[in-house]
């Protein structure tokens, strides 16, 4: 894994270019990102490899996490939790989360978006338990995401969860 540093001249920018070899097919694999200047760039690269080596480099997408949380229960909550479980995250993602924030790109998703996602359910008149299980269900799947390199951090990992009485 290697970089470089380049200015594209019909695009008038530089750009900060990481080797990542090639495929199975033969086609070089590169990551191209554009700076307005060169000490930029450098910066840039520097940010890459790093989060390379520390395996924190999440490629780009467009998942929504209206379609994550639809594979990942397909193909993981199905196979891990009782038929029971699985049909309460089903239902509670559904009716509660998806709503709220189904269209959202999942490397966009922030903390303070499902701390608001939970703070509207209870004003909606959800119970803190049900609130509680939505939490679990949320958490687990993007656990798994980070898991799968689809984002950098877990945006539900420090969230304010209202008691249980």
């Amino acid at each position: 894994m290697t970089g470089r540093l380049y200015f594209n001249r019909h695009r008038r920018k530089w750009q900060a270019i990481v080797e990542l070899g090639r495929d199975a097919d033969g086609k070089r694999k590169q990551i191209f990102r554009d700076a307005r200047t060169k000490a930029e760039a450098r910066q840039i690269l520097q940010q890459l490899l790093r989060e390379l080596e520390d395996g924190r480099f999440v490629q780009p997408h467009d998942l929504t996490l209206a379609d994550y949380l639809r594979d990942w229960l397909r193909d993981v909550a199905r196979h891990k939790v009782s038929a029971r479980t699985y049909d309460r995250y089903e239902e509670i993602l559904r009716c509660h989360v998806l709503p709220q924030l189904g269209s959202v790109r999942l490397t966009d998703l922030q903390p303070a978006q499902v701390q608001h996602c939970y703070g509207r359910m209870l004003d909606a008149g959800v119970s803190a338990a049900t609130v509680h299980k939505a939490h679990v269900a949320l958490h687990g799947a993007l656990r798994h995401a980070t898991r799968m390199r689809l984002m950098a951090r877990n945006p539900s990992d420090d969230l304010e969860l209202p008691k249980v009485r």
